[in-house]
């Protein structure tokens, strides 16, 4: 992990070195046509016009960078991950997984923050207009006032179905900004078909 985040690093400090220099070659050349700007062309454009109370380093353009990429794809893969988890699990049942379980069991964030539209009462509990709710994620797919047996999806029997007890699969959780498999999904293909020699 530790090689890796140096080479993001480095490749971001490229990327921002390069939009410097267009910066640079834009102001020296004022008839230049300015080509559409991206996000590092408006932390630039912050660093040199903003009146904000902290300074736009290029450590915080870097951070910031890296955290749009994860929002973007850790969650989506961590989410595939317990989905094929679970699907192999319970092959029968892939279409209730695919509509609702696998967010329910592994939520790749465990909490969620929204803000109250309006006031109202929740559980006794008075939320004004405005507020900020932070939301369980895991505690709501969880909850066995809610559902029957909250850790596994049901098999294919309890379904009506037919299928069998499912077969066991390392599931444990490794904890951290998502919540991923602590062991990686290895999956081996067996093939159904005998081919000739």
């Amino acid at each position: 992990m530790g090689e890796a985040a140096c080479k993001i690093d480095v490749i971001l400090g490229h990327i921002i070195e390069d939009h410097e220099a267009k910066h640079e070659s834009a102001i020296d050349d004022e008839n230049k046509t300015r080509a559409r700007e991206d996000l590092v062309d408006v932390f630039l454009n912050l660093q040199k016009t903003s009146d904000l109370k902290f300074v736009v380093t290029m450590d915080v353009m870097k951070n910031v960078i890296i955290e749009i990429f994860l929002a973007g794809t850790d969650s989506s893969s961590t989410t595939i991950d317990w989905a094929m988890s679970e699907i192999l699990q319970n092959p029968r049942v892939m279409q209730k997984a695919q509509q609702e379980e696998t967010l329910r069991l592994h939520p790749p964030g465990q909490l969620m923050a929204r803000e109250a539209r309006e006031k109202c009462k929740v559980m006794g509990y008075e939320i004004p207009a405005k507020a900020m709710i932070i939301i369980n994620n895991w505690g709501v797919g969880w909850n066995p006032a809610y559902w029957p047996n909250p850790g596994r999806i049901p098999t294919g029997e309890e379904i009506g179905d037919g299928t069998k007890s499912p077969q066991e699969l390392d599931i444990e959780e490794a904890y951290g900004i998502t919540t991923r498999r602590k062991n990686p999904l290895t999956v081996i293909a067996k093939t159904r078909i005998k081919f000739s020699d």
